[in-house]
């Protein structure tokens, strides 16, 4: 297989750069507290195909060796840290397994271009990726922990891009302009045909848009089909109609899309809220010029060398043959790491008072451990009487899970359930007080 041009090629920073609008350009979109029809329809055709295009180039540039080095795959982990922590402890985590906002795609990235290469060779491999992706809908413990639903959905598309070699792409962007421009445009024209029709039939959520479990299991399986049609059909329709010369400034912020990519999230969350109440007409206009001032902004060669040297500087930190100097990629590190041990320590005191929290460090308050204690042999009279003073409360949940089990406990009219807990009686009767969740789904479906 033929590895990726070294050289720049303006084509490929053009579709680039193009994406990577679109991206921050959606993105400002989504953060309106308020999003009109219009808007939500000029969302929901951008999603349908500007991260798979990104993903397909990402394959195709994914395939040198370099891609897959321990210093590409490690700059991606240490950006992955500083960016996806920052936003987490300003914004707030729904788990430290969730990746924040846009931040995903690095994850991904880093486990595409390490497993890529080993299943590549396997025939007929994107067809099976496609299958495992319409499949994994299905299963609601495919989302969004790791970026796992998107990692499967989008892989098809990373591999396609991994699979074209340079001669057959530049059989493509080498041909008269003209020529393939038609083809082109007859393909953006039936993408955007086939994308009008899937909206108004399938009216795609965000959660259906960025490949989590389905909610409707009937259709939300050919919905995804539709997806993948439209973005393929795109992806083919800008390869003819991308210029094969720089674009300014398209070629520019794809040359450093990746900077933009990073930064550009904050600012988008920031700015949404001052589109308040703003009609269309002003809202989009407006967009595109917030859109246009974020890539001129962090799309330049000025931050991009300061960000290639922010990224050696960190990658060198975990180097144990480099002699690490404090620089900005070090600072940056403690203040995630100081973030993180606030939080713990907030977490751990919020609620507690100065006594309290001067009784745990003197360690003045008595903690019984009533399992350790019974099970000790060894306990004292004075531990034995705190024991048999103490106020006993028991929990336990899903008592009934099997709908045999309810079945069988029915008596004419009532149930009965001794059977059931006699051998869990003597855990549960010596408690002064003791809750039980009982699995009501189970007698409502016999009940009804």
């Amino acid at each position: 297989m033929q590895t990726a041009p070294k050289q720049r090629i303006s084509y490929w920073d053009n579709i680039k750069g193009l994406m990577i609008v679109l991206v921050v350009f959606g993105h400002v979109l989504l953060s309106l507290p308020k999003i009109s029809a219009v808007s939500a329809h000029t969302l929901n055709f951008i999603y349908m195909f500007h991260m798979p295009v990104f993903v397909f180039i990402s394959g195709f540039f994914g395939k040198s060796t370099h891609a897959r080095s321990w210093q590409a795959l490690g700059k991606l982990l240490f950006l992955y840290f500083i960016f996806n922590s920052s936003m987490g402890l300003f914004y707030g985590f729904e788990s430290l397994l969730v990746p924040k906002y846009s931040y995903w795609y690095l994850l991904c990235l880093i486990v595409w271009r390490a497993l890529t290469p080993c299943i590549a060779g396997f025939k007929r491999i994107p067809f099976f990726l496609l299958v495992i992706a319409l499949f994994a809908g299905f299963f609601d413990d495919i989302d969004n922990t790791f970026s796992l639903a998107r990692m499967i959905c989008f892989y098809p598309y990373y591999m396609a891009g991994y699979l074209l070699s340079e001669a057959k792409a530049r059989e493509v962007y080498e041909k008269p302009y003209p020529v393939r421009a038609m083809r082109g445009v007859a393909l953006l024209v039936g993408a955007a045909i086939l994308a009008a029709g899937l909206e108004a039939h399938f009216h795609y959520t965000e959660s259906a848009l960025e490949m989590f479990p389905y909610v409707n299991f009937s259709s939300d399986a050919f919905a995804r089909i539709g997806l993948y049609a439209v973005a393929f059909t795109a992806i083919w329709a800008l390869r003819y109609l991308t210029p094969n010369r720089a674009v300014a400034p398209l070629a520019l912020f794809g040359r450093n899309s990746l900077w933009i990519f990073l930064f550009h999230r904050p600012v988008t969350l920031l700015i949404g809220p001052l589109f308040k109440h703003r009609p269309d007409a002003v809202v989009i206009p407006v967009a595109l010029l917030v859109t246009l001032g974020v890539c001129a902004v962090f799309g330049n060669a000025w931050v991009a060398g300061r960000m290639e040297k922010f990224t050696s500087d960190g990658i060198a930190l975990f180097d144990p043959h480099k002699k690490n100097r404090f620089n900005a990629a070090a600072l940056a590190t403690l203040c995630v790491l100081g973030g993180f041990l606030s939080i713990i320590y907030r977490d751990a005191y919020s609620e507690a008072s100065w006594s309290d929290i001067k009784n745990k460090f003197s360690f003045q308050t008595e903690v019984i451990n009533i399992p350790a204690m019974t099970a000790a042999k060894d306990m004292t009279a004075e531990k034995q009487a705190s024991f048999d003073r103490a106020f006993r409360i028991t929990f336990a949940g899903d008592l009934i899970l099997l709908e045999d089990q309810v079945k069988r406990g029915y008596r004419g009219g009532n149930y009965d359930f001794a059977d059931v807990f006699e051998y869990a009686k003597p855990y549960i009767e010596p408690a002064d007080f003791a809750i039980g969740v009982f699995d009501c789904d189970n007698l409502k479906r016999i009940n009804d």
